[in-house]
This record gives structure tokens, sequence and C-alpha cells, in this order.
């Protein structure tokens, strides 16, 4: 058995050495990042960190937009791609974390077929409306919706996305009816908001921060648990006495499964490492998300929770994708 062991022993050296030199030549080509959502924010953030790490790495990044199914066709796509750690995923909390308890035929495992680089940041959710619909606060918008039988029509990024997660919260916190009106992104949804085809939204910031600024929707009031530095005049649910609303979105990075760890810690470092830069948090900042620093495994957790969290809540909600 003494001599077996000491056989191997050339054979699991040679593996460290090997995986030593694959994360010391990496990357040696440019690199994929899928975008899985029509051109807009995601695509703008996408590109403010992806650019900023591919100086670091020595290698550009070819960003692919492949919408479709809330981020689902494009996080498949990268499941299923070689994990050599050119390719890589924008994984969102709807893509990962929703989706999975509502789509049938799932076709991927958020955990087991992907390797966790990094979060990037978190999106405060805000209840937004155009001013022509007449409430001037989330109060007056709430009585508005119960003098309309049908309800009021929200927009979204799409069935199961976290916008449309807290806005079923609201439905359920006030007792309000609100019809879901799913959209391929959150930039298209916002276009029939501001032509009037729908009366409200619960927002990502960076996608109505513009329009906030301008003056062409009202900021009504925050799904988090205090008011957020970029719009501190605007109130939180739960200070309005609608607790139960908190939900704030995430994006982060992901490779297939299967990425060799050096890989993996060595994006993990160089994206660390832009979100620190001052003049990309910064930026972050001013478009409305909150950057985020952690290690692959600390996003594994949040991502465990948050399956667990909605596998709860998806049904209690009633929240069905037909």
């Amino acid at each position: 058995m003494r001599r077996r062991r000491l056989l191997c022993l050339p054979a699991l050296l040679a593996g460290h050495g090997a995986a030593a030199q694959v994360a010391t030549g990496f990357p040696s080509q440019p690199m994929r990042w899928v975008v899985p959502f029509p051109p807009g924010f995601t695509t703008n953030i996408s590109r403010l960190i992806g650019d900023h790490m591919a100086a670091r790495l020595g290698q550009p990044f070819v960003y692919d937009n492949r919408s479709g199914a809330t981020g689902v066709i494009g996080s498949d796509q990268v499941a299923k791609a070689r994990p050599d750690g050119y390719t890589m995923v924008m994984a969102t909390q709807a893509s990962h974390a929703v989706l999975p308890h509502l789509m049938p035929n799932f076709p991927y495992d958020p955990e087991r077929d992907f390797a966790p680089i990094g979060m990037m940041a978190v999106f405060p959710n805000i209840l937004v409306v155009r001013p022509a619909l007449g409430p001037r606060n989330a109060a007056e918008l709430l009585a508005l919706a119960r003098t309309r039988p049908a309800g009021l029509t929200y927009g979204s990024s799409g069935n199961g996305s976290s916008i449309q997660m807290v806005s079923e919260a609201l439905a359920m916190a006030t007792g309000t009816r609100l019809v879901h009106a799913p959209y391929r992104g959150a930039t298209l949804a916002q276009t029939d908001l501001l032509a009037g085809h729908i009366d409200l939204m619960l927002d990502n910031l960076p996608n109505a921060m513009g329009q906030i600024q301008g003056g062409t929707l009202l900021a009504l009031a925050t799904a988090t648990e205090s008011r957020i530095p970029q719009l501190p005049q605007v109130p939180t649910f739960t200070e309005l006495g609608i607790p139960g609303v908190e939900m704030a979105a995430w994006i982060g990075l992901m490779a297939p499964g299967g990425t060799p760890p050096t890989i993996v810690a060595r994006l993990n470092a160089e994206l660390n490492t832009t979100l620190q830069a001052p003049e990309i948090r910064d930026r972050l900042l001013a478009m409305g998300a909150v950057p985020l620093i952690t290690t692959p495994a600390e996003f594994a957790t949040r991502l465990h929770a948050d399956l667990a969290r909605f596998r709860d809540f998806v049904p209690r909600a009633g929240i069905r994708l037909d």
C-alpha cells in the first residue's frame, strides 16, 4: 500500500503543476462574456466591469447578448460551454434562484452546472410611475389601485424576474391587484411605461435612474431596508407602513461548472480589484448599482440561500409562468 501511494505521488504533483500552469498562462486568447438580456443597462454594466478586467487580464472580452426566458437561454449556453475559463455569464437572481422553481424541465442546475466567480452588484428596486398617471406618493397609488377592479398593470423584465418578485410581494403586503406584463428586458418595459401602456414598475434603479433624474418618471418608494444614497428623499416601503417588500436583485459572474479553481480564483481576484477601483465604484453608484466584493464561496452561499427563499416565496405568491 505504501509503495502504491509513493507511485501515485508523481502523478499528483504533475496534476498540481498542470493546474498552476493553466492559471499562469490564462488567458491566452479573447474571452466571451454572455449577457443574457437585450442591450440595455445590463450590457452597460457588463462592459464597464469587463473592460476594466480585460485590461488587467491582457485579453479582451467579446460581449454576447443572448436574450430570452429572463436570462435562461444565455445562461444555458454557458452551462454547456467548455469549462476552460474563456466563457462566462452575467448571472442574475432570476436566472439562477427564481426560475428554477417556475419553469418545468429547467435546463440546468444553477449550483452544479456553474462555477461562481463572484458577485458584482445589487440593484435596489424603486416604485416608479409616469407623472400623467396622477399619484404623487405610494399611498395615492395604492388608493388608485383599489378603485380599479381589474387592478393596475406593472411591467417587468420577464417572467420570474426580480421585478416580478418584488411587485408580487407588494401586492401581497397591501392586498391590491397588480397585473403582470412581462417583457424581454427592463428597458422594453420602461419604454411602454413611459408611453402609458402600463401603469407602474418596481424597476431596478440602474434602469430607472436617468428617467427619475430627468423627471419623466416619479420615484414613490424603495424596496430596501433603508433609504438609498442616490435618492435620499424617497421613503422605503417599511417607512410607509408596508413591511415585507424588501428585496434587491443581484448580478454576478459565473463560469461553467468544472472550470479549474485556479482560473476561478484568478477571475475573482481581477473582478474584485475592478469593483474596488474608485472610478468603477463611482460609476456603478451613479448608475444606481451597489458594488459587492465576495469570494466564490460567498457567492455560492448566497445563491443557495436565495434558492431556498424563492422555493417558499413563489408558491405562496401564486406566481406561475402562464
